[in-house]
């Protein structure tokens, strides 16, 4: 779903819920107003979360439920609600709004006590101090026990206070002193515990749930609450690990920071207790639960003071210059432990990055993919950029890792949206990702904008903000940035290089759009801003790109490659949008595989499998191709290519095979296809069983491709929309287990294997193949090999004739070699024809005269289906040149009549050639004058005169230019070399022998019309239409009678078969440089004056561009008038730029020199030249004596003889027009005040502003006395 065709509907959505609420209006005006404001303040409530209402979840809870009983309220009692119950029975709807109200209120309770008492998923420290109770030794029984007790008592305490059905502040006043019993015991146990007990407590009890349970009360000795986490937070945090602290900083977040005063300077002492290593460790930690609740929210939202935030941000900064000290200075067991970890930070974008949007809105635009698909290969680059080059080889288990996503999904109310995200990312965790990650959204604002507007520099601008906060957390690590280009994320991208430079290591975009769409593309200003993004099209072309910069190993790559490709065999097939989407990304993935496989065998690293296609035709199995009938002989599972035996002998000698062996009157034909195919008994014994998949062979010499197909369910039923998936994957799982060696050789052994082919299926013995030493190729590479550099979309055919005579083999044009071994005897022809050009075996049909359509045909047959071949028809003088004829394929005009009996007929209706007998052309009646002053057509199609009217020289007819007379008619042979080979491959054998060769040629009519005021060339097919659209102002009659007499007089039109070529005129010399748009600037390189066309250098690469597409070049920052410093140290006024030359023409006043010169030579624009006056801000007017470009530095000389050196900004051109006289310059600048007419220019790129000794007036650039 596109953006028009979402805003259509929620468009639609909008109106109809304004209908509805407007006819409920109407019906019941004072329930629709209380619910309409009670809906208002919900908005409220959940648009504002840094409200008071928010502060705490008991404040939350009461809403919640007043909220509930005002709405039941509404609903029982207004006078006109459709269900007022309480208007006929009061007690009744009473007890309803009651019951309705504690509903709400329990449910809300339940949630928030469910949300509270999970365990955040940290990851148990191996840290000293982290022993946990399965890890202590037999003679530490007691201390077992201690921890148990100690664990029991507390979750006794906490279970007393917690009262499910009855809320909290209820209970605190019913149970005072019974609550302040039991939270007092609580205290106590975590008091007294040991260091070892007290971190096996935080870590294991329900530490969010005890927090918000026991509570403060008013009286000063009953705070509780304020006690307990004090008491972990500030007097015993010296003995807690970093995995309790980062608990404990879970539990005060999702306690909510606002629920106590003191829950700042908690977190601020928690962080602050941490250095350097540990300080990460606690990031880390806190950032991979997989939840909300990540690190970054809780400095940028949950802390609301600055200072504090301040105070906590400086510490991080501060550690991490010490780390980094340390990972060059000290060596060490902690600097072999610093050094075995990449210390780099992977964000990510999710939608059309991660996973494919399926092209709809908002979300992305790709649709390569399914809605929701996983990219192949994406977890994999996740975790080998994060792997990183040092350290362990592969990822270690149980390793908390560095994955982070920058999402363009808004906000909403608490974590609506990203819980969302985060159960995506959870099952994500069991397909292979290798950590938990943190999300990092967007808003409300930046959404919304993107969706009204289309506009995506807010999302951009938001992605920039979210890491510029994220990288003052991690100042200690790099960062690598993986995006899209369907949205904002290049943009945001360069805005992060911008800011942080080197510490944005990469960035990589995924590409679903072409470059030029990209959002902010302009690749001249990524250069200069030393902007590096790598485009790629599959994750494994990104690995490659990493492995080269060194970013991760050269086995990662082969990681990322395995991945992909089981990635690709776990999409189901019921899961790609079509079948084509699933070859095309097969061939897209495979090409990638070819790359890596060459980088990693440069590297000395074995390669990896690539994905093969399942056969859906087997082998001698008769199939219908676009080039013809034919048998199926062998099978390129990689490139899913077919070699076919094409059958291109006549189609009456092919149905008469085919009847005969229906009829069983061909058991040669039967014995050979037998032989060929798969073995029937095999798939038989298969069909019992389909749920075990075949499994495949030992990879050895005897292998075939055909000896792994997959099971017959899955070839039998491949067209069927309905099948299972099972069988089919089977088959890919099994052939991708293949070694990747395994397969290939397995091929080439294949291959060679058939350089004796097997007899052909055919019935007739004369065309089987001839020995190898004698058969020339004209395809000599293979297909989809492995390491052929290919780009994945292969050739849908290629031919291997094997009996070719060598003038045949070594001719130039393959149609023509085809079409001469077509006339041998003895001839066989191969093609390797693409899965999607080959069906199922359709029997020809043989077509008479009548069954050939009118029109769209390019080819034309004289051969008939009779048993004799039809005579040579002498010409005789009925079918002269320039009569209208017709013929089976419609009506046109005879241009030639040849004395072999042929004639040449232009067709009317589609501008082609046809070369037929005399025999198959009917001469078309003309009307008469009375029928065309009637308006009656002559036939009853009216082809020529109606469709497209044929001129000849002196027709008359109306254009939007005024009438116009036909000078001259033209018409121009097309070469379409597709067509051209299709005509002359087809050649039709008659019955009787002999070939009879039917071509075709396209062609284009070209009219010369004079239209009084000049000449214009114009098609048949646009002064046809003009003619009927625009009436000359004649009158019918006097025209009908002139057109009448033309074409009874003038000669038939002259068939040329070459025109005058048109030459363009040259605007842009060679070597001139010229701007070309978006492409930046390049130097002109030749010129075409055929069609205008040049060939411009940009300097990554040649263009071709016409004329309209370039422009005058100026030296970037210049202009025409400007000021100039030129490399030969002159400076002077840019007087013009020569558009044809580039040619700058600067006008040196003080040298007394005009100088032509490149735009190279043009260093910069100035403010002033040599010789000029100028205003400074100290001293007042000068003449530049000299100008340094080293250091922009103008040696000034003053009206009484000193010298002035001052910067070039300082020093600003002065420009008035003066009377004869001296006189200081202020009094000159009022002078110009009083006496101005008014009228000023400004011009375009010069300062106007200045400052005398009198202060700082406004200079105009005349002044008119």
């Amino acid at each position: 779903m596109d953006r028009f065709a979402a805003l259509l509907l929620m468009l639609t959505l909008s109106l109809t819920l304004l209908l509805i609420f407007l006819a409920l209006f109407a019906r019941s005006p004072i329930f629709s107003s209380l619910i309409t404001a009670l809906l208002y303040t919900l908005y409220l409530f959940v648009a504002n979360e840094k409200a008071g209402v928010h502060n705490a979840q008991e404040f939350e809870n009461r809403f919640w439920t007043v909220f509930a009983l005002m709405v039941s309220t509404t609903a029982l009692f207004a006078a006109d609600s459709p269900v007022a119950i309480g208007l006929w029975s009061p007690s009744l709807g009473f007890l309803g709004v009651i019951t309705f109200g504690y509903i709400v209120h329990a449910y809300d309770r339940y949630l928030h006590r469910a949300s509270l008492s999970r365990h955040p998923n940290i990851r148990r420290s191996s840290s000293v101090q982290a022993r946990s109770i399965g890890s202590l030794s037999g003679d530490d029984a007691d201390a077992r026990e201690t921890f148990e007790r100690h664990l029991l008592t507390v979750n006794e305490a906490l279970a007393a206070i917690d009262q499910v059905f009855v809320p909290s502040t209820i209970n605190n006043m019913i149970n005072q002193n019974f609550i302040a019993e039991k939270s007092r015991i609580i205290i106590g146990v975590f008091q007294e515990a040991s260091p070892e007990a007290l971190n096996y407590l935080v870590t294991r009890v329900k530490l969010a749930l005890l927090f918000y349970k026991v509570k403060d009360h008013r009286s000063p000795a009953a705070q509780f609450r304020t006690e307990l986490v004090d008491l972990l937070a500030v007097n015993r945090i010296s003995v807690l690990t970093i995995v309790s602290k980062a608990t404990v900083l879970d539990a005060l977040q999702m306690m909510k920071m606002t629920a106590n005063s003191r829950c700042e300077f908690w977190v601020k002492n928690l962080i602050k207790s941490c250095t350097q290593d540990d300080l990460s460790e606690l990031k880390v930690l806190t950032d991979a639960k997989g939840d909300y609740f990540s690190m970054h929210k809780l400095i940028y939202d949950d802390i609301r003071s600055p200072s504090i935030r301040s105070d906590i941000l400086t510490h991080i900064k501060d550690q991490a210059r010490i780390q980094s000290a340390h990972m060059r200075i000290i060596k060490g067991r902690r600097s072999k432990q610093r050094g075995a970890k990449a210390w780099r930070k992977v964000l990510s974008d999710v939608d059309d990055t991660m996973l494919c949007s399926g092209a709809h809105y908002p979300a992305g635009i790709d649709n390569r993919y399914a809605k929701k698909t996983l990219y192949p290969g994406v977890l994999a680059f996740y975790r080998e950029l994060d792997l990183g080059t040092k350290g362990p080889n592969e990822w270690p288990k149980g390793r908390v890792g560095n994955l982070v996503f920058l999402s363009a999904r808004p906000h909403m109310y608490k974590d609506v949206s990203e819980k969302a995200n985060y159960a995506k990312f959870k099952k994500l965790r069991d397909r292979g990702m290798h950590t938990n990650p943190s999300l990092l959204a967007g808003d409300m604002k930046s959404g919304s904008e993107y969706m009204l507007n289309n506009n995506m520099e807010p999302l951009a601008v938001k992605k920039f903000e979210n890491f510029k906060e994220y990288v003052s957390i991690y100042p200690e690590f790099t960062h690598v940035f993986v995006g899209d280009n369907g949205q904002g994320d290049v943009r945001g991208a360069e805005m992060m290089k911008e800011a942080f430079g080197d510490r944005l290591e990469m960035v990589y975009c995924h590409r679903v759009q072409p470059l030029d769409k990209t959002h902010g593309w302009d690749p001249e200003r990524y250069r200069k801003g030393g902007v590096e993004v790598c485009f790629f099209r599959t994750y494994v072309e990104a690995g490659i790109d990493a492995a080269k910069r060194g970013l991760i190993r050269v086995q990662g790559l082969r990681r990322i490659c395995l991945d992909a490709v089981k990635d690709f065999h776990d999409i189901g097939r019921k899961a790609w949008p079509s079948k084509q989407h699933l070859h095309s990304r097969r061939a897209e993935l495979n090409h990638s595989l070819r790359m890596a496989n060459e980088y990693l065998v440069e590297n000395e690293i074995k390669p990896v499998p690539m994905i093969l296609s399942s056969p859906r035709y087997n082998v001698g199995e008769r199939v219908s191709t676009t080039y013809g009938n034919g048998w199926v002989r062998s099978f390129d599972p990689v490139a899913d290519l077919y070699k076919v035996d094409v059958d291109w002998r006549g189609l009456d000698v092919q149905i008469k095979e085919y009847k005969e062996e229906k009829e069983g009157m061909s058991s040669v034909a039967d014995n050979d296809t037998t032989q060929a195919s798969v073995d029937v008994s095999r798939v038989k014994s298969d069909e019992s069983n389909t749920d075990e998949p075949s499994q495949p062979p030992a990879p050895s010499g005897d292998m075939s491709v055909r000896s792994i197909s997959p099971p017959p369910s899955s070839i039998a039923h491949d067209n069927d929309s309905t099948s299972a998936p099972d069988s089919e994957l089977a088959f890919y799982r099994n052939v991708a287990s293949l070694d990747a060696d395994a397969q290939v050789k397995t091929f080439l052994e294949n291959e060679a294997a058939k350089i004796s082919p097997q007899p052909s299926p055919r019935m007739s013995p004369r065309f089987s193949p001839l020995s190898t030493a004698t058969t020339p190729n004209i395809s000599v590479s293979f297909p989809g090999r492995a390491g052929s550099g290919m780009a994945g979309a292969m050739p849908s055919l290629l031919l291997e004739p094997t009996a070719f005579d060598n003038a045949s083999a070594t001719s130039t044009s393959l149609a023509a070699a085809v079409s001469a071994s077509a006339k041998k005897a003895n001839s066989q022809v191969y093609a390797w024809v693409k899965a999607r050009d080959i069906r199922p075996f359709e029997l020809p049909v043989l077509m008479d005269e009548t069954d050939i359509p009118s029109r769209g045909m390019f080819s034309f047959f004289a051969a008939t289906s009779g048993s004799k071949q039809a005579p040579a028809v002498k010409v005789d003088g009925t079918i002269k040149q320039g009569m209208y004829v017709k013929c089976f394929a419609g009506e046109g005009k005879v241009m030639e009549v040849r004395d072999d009996g042929m004639v040449v007929v232009t067709m009317a209706s589609f501008g082609a050639k046809a070369y037929l007998r005399v025999a198959d052309v009917e001469e078309v009646v003309k009307e008469s004058w009375l029928s065309g002053l009637r308006g009656r057509g002559k036939t009853e199609k009216q082809v020529v005169d109606e469709e497209e009217h044929i001129f000849v020289p002196g027709d008359e007819f109306g254009t939007p230019y005024g009438d116009g007379v036909v000078l001259d008619v033209r018409v121009e042979s097309i070469e379409d070399e597709e067509d051209s080979a299709v005509a002359n491959d087809k050649n039709i054998t008659a019955a009787g022998g002999g070939n009879v060769v039917a071509t075709a040629a396209k062609s284009r009519t070209t009219l010369k019309v004079n239209l009084g005021f000049g000449v214009m060339y114009c098609t048949q097919t646009n002064a046809s239409a003009w003619s009927k659209k625009y009436a000359r102002n004649q009158s019918r009659i006097l025209s009908v009678i002139g057109s009448v007499f033309r074409r009874m007089t003038v000669a038939p039109p002259r068939v040329k078969k070459e025109e005058d070529p048109v030459v363009f005129e040259r605007v842009f010399q060679d070597g001139a440089i010229v701007d070309v748009g978006t492409f930046g600037a390049g130097t002109i390189k030749g010129h075409r004056s055929s069609d205008g066309v040049y060939s411009v250098d940009l300097g990554y690469g040649l263009g071709y561009f016409g004329a309209s597409s370039l422009s005058k070049h100026v030296k970037r920052g210049c202009s025409e008038g400007c000021r100039v410093v030129t490399s030969l140290g002159l400076t002077g006024t840019l007087v013009s730029v020569d558009a044809a030359t580039s040619i700058h023409k600067v006008v040196c006043a003080k040298a007394g020199l005009t100088c032509y010169l490149h735009p190279t030579s043009i260093v910069s624009c100035i403010n002033a030249a040599e010789g000029e006056e100028v205003i400074t801000p100290w001293v007042g007017e000068g003449i530049v004596e000299r100008y340094r470009h080293s250091d922009k530095m103008y040696e000034i000389k003053l009206p009484w003889g000193a010298k002035l050196y001052c910067p070039e900004p300082d020093v600003v051109l002065l420009e008035i027009n003066r009377e004869s006289g001296g006189g200081i310059a202020g009094w000159r600048i009022l002078r110009g005040w009083f006496t101005s007419t008014g009228k000023t220019e400004t011009p375009a790129r010069r300062r106007s502003r200045t400052t005398s000794l009198g202060g700082s007036v406004q200079i105009k650039k005349e002044v008119n006395s």
